[in-house]
This record gives structure tokens, C-alpha cells and sequence, in this order.
């Protein structure tokens, strides 16, 4: 067990990261990050805001979302990598699309979602794996969600990424 000197939180891994307090702002999530990420976040940041200038911008699960009666898209920074997580239908629109990257493969993505009917059902059927945030545990009738979480920052706790 590890405790951050910072918050006083308790943590299985060592050196886990993650937030003292809760960040309330997109401008305070990416000043939180290292600093050699920054310049990638305000890039993803200002390409969001360019091509959705009239989506509301929040921080939702802990990460910048846009907004504009659903949640439209997400990002958000990781230890080695930055996530880039689109809502509803554009799991379905641009699946195909994906899997076209070079040395990559439907078994390397991993689609995140909250809403069963579109998110889950849609990428199962687009051929990827899941991840349902379940907050109400409702049952997985057809069995489509790889992983089940109650909260996003749940990826972690379990090593699912």
C-alpha cells in the first residue's frame, strides 16, 4: 500500500497517479499534467474546440469533455500515452476507419462507455472490445461488455489499462 504525500490518499501501486482534490476546470486538468504533455493536451484541446466551437466544455470523469446534449468526446492523459474517447454513434461511424492504422487491430482497441444501447452494443458490433461504466449495475443481457467499472478512474484500480 502507498500513500501520496501529497492528498494522504492510500493506493495499491506506488507512485499511482492521480488527483489530490477534484479538478473543476479543463485550464486546471491540463496544469495538473506533466509538463511535457501539456503542449499535446492544449493541441487535442484547441482541435476540439475548432472543429465543436458551440460544445460546452466540462470536466466529466475526471477528463476535459465536450458537450452539447450528450457527451461528444473526451481526452485525457495517461502514464504513457494520451486517450482520445469519442461518445454515441461515433463508435460506429469511424470503427471501420480505425482498424486501418498501420500495426494495429481491432484487439488493440479498447472502446470505453456509459451507455449501454449505443455505446457498448455499437462497438461490440463494430468487432471491438468494451468497457461499460456501469454506475447503476444493470445486468449485461447479451454479454457485450469486456469489463464492467462503476467509474472511469476504476480503469486503473484494476489494470484494465
Amino acid at each position: 500500500m502507498w500513500k501520496s504525500p501529497k492528498c494522504g490518499r492510500n493506493f495499491s501501486c506506488e507512485g499511482q497517479s492521480h488527483y489530490c482534490g477534484k479538478i473543476e476546470t479543463v485550464d486546471r486538468y491540463i496544469e495538473e499534467q506533466d509538463e511535457s504533455v501539456r503542449p499535446y493536451l492544449n493541441e487535442v484541446r484547441r482541435i476540439i474546440r475548432s472543429a465543436l466551437p458551440e460544445a460546452q466544455e466540462k470536466i466529466s470523469w475526471s477528463m476535459p469533455t465536450y458537450w452539447k446534449g450528450q457527451n461528444l468526446i473526451h481526452f485525457a492523459a495517461s502514464k504513457k500515452h494520451l486517450g482520445l474517447y469519442p461518445g454515441g454513434e461515433a463508435t460506429t461511424v469511424f470503427a471501420e476507419k480505425l482498424v486501418d492504422y498501420p500495426d494495429s487491430t481491432r484487439d488493440d482497441m479498447l472502446f470505453i462507455g456509459d451507455t449501454y444501447e449505443t455505446d457498448i452494443v455499437g462497438a461490440h458490433n463494430a468487432g471491438l472490445r468494451t468497457v461499460w461504466i456501469n454506475r447503476k449495475n444493470v445486468p449485461d443481457i447479451n454479454g457485450f461488455a469486456v469489463y464492467q467499472i462503476k467509474d472511469i478512474t476504476d480503469l486503473r484500480k484494476y489494470h484494465i489499462v
